[in-house]
């Protein structure tokens, strides 16, 4: 059976070790063997998620079959304004993706999203991540802009933003 769980903190390594299958595969193609290593130490840290789980509001989701994890999700309400709120991190392992768990912790983040009165959802990917980019649209979400991001050590994020205005969305009823 799937379901979608909260993590509590100490699912937190369970996200790292999630990411570390998850992250050289999804980002092989896109990315330089260094980038993802500095970006990998940079993003999944356990300092760092645990001061994102307490004090920055990230909420983290992991999607399951029975005790299987598959992947996660990590969402922030209200970030940068009221009313917005930002996937920070989604991904799957391989053999999960296209069965439809994108689209659950999706919906569980609108779900939660709704309760606080946002009406905006917002993602960034990368601009060469042409799979995700196509499931994103699929699920109403909208390119409304392109940045280039220095994350520093000579590397940058390259990434289409894309929102979900949840006034008009309606993935929760699908």
């Amino acid at each position: 059976m799937i379901q979608v769980i909260t993590a509590k903190e100490v699912d937190l390594i369970e996200v790292i070790k999630l990411a570390d299958i998850i992250w050289p595969k999804t980002f092989e193609a896109i990315l330089s063997k260094e980038q993802i290593k500095y970006m990998m130490k940079m993003m999944y840290d356990l300092k760092k998620l645990k001061h994102q789980f307490h004090n920055e509001g990230h909420v983290f989701l992991i999607v399951k079959e029975g005790s299987k994890s598959l992947g996660f999700c990590v969402y922030q309400l209200d970030c940068q304004e009221k009313g917005k709120t930002k996937i920070h991190k989604i991904y799957l392992l391989p053999e999960a993706q296209g069965k439809g768990l994108g689209k659950k912790l999706i919906h569980e983040v609108i779900v939660n999203a709704r309760k606080n009165d946002s009406n905006l959802i917002y993602l960034n990917v990368n601009i060469n991540n042409t799979k995700a980019i196509v499931a994103y649209k699929a699920m109403g979400f909208e390119e409304t802009k392109r940045e280039v991001i220095d994350i520093g050590n000579g590397f940058v994020m390259d990434d289409i933003v894309m929102e979900m205005n949840l006034k008009k969305s309606s993935l929760e009823n699908k």
